[in-house]
């Protein structure tokens, strides 16, 4: 290797070193954000007596409604005692619009 190709050897190597630790952090993210959704699943498949697909789909849908994202919420879910408001009101909307909100259909069964 020349004197000239030594700096865009070294220009790639930085690239695709900044490229990897970014990616990194991505995945980071992603599987935090992973974690928090599942135990807020745990948590109103829990509390609504609802299959696990029927709370993601509660959380999806009052995310929605409220313009917020799954992970905020999900965090709001695990960090309180208390069902978020959004999701009571996402909740009573829904009963009045028939819209699509985990009932009779998404509970287990012997509930």
């Amino acid at each position: 290797m020349d004197d000239e190709e030594l700096p865009v050897a070294l220009g790639r190597l930085m690239a695709v070193t900044e490229a990897s630790f970014e990616q990194r952090a991505q995945l980071e993210r992603a599987l935090k954000t992973r974690i928090v959704v599942e135990q807020a699943k745990g948590v109103l498949t829990e509390r609504f007596r609802v299959r696990p697909d029927a709370a993601y789909e509660l959380l999806r849908g009052t995310a929605r409604f409220r313009q917020m994202s799954v992970h905020d919420l999900a965090r709001a879910v695990v960090e309180t005692s208390d069902t978020p408001a959004a999701i009571l009101a996402y909740i009573q909307k829904s009963m009045t619009e028939d819209a699509d909100i985990p009932s009779v259909e998404g509970r287990r069964e012997g509930s």
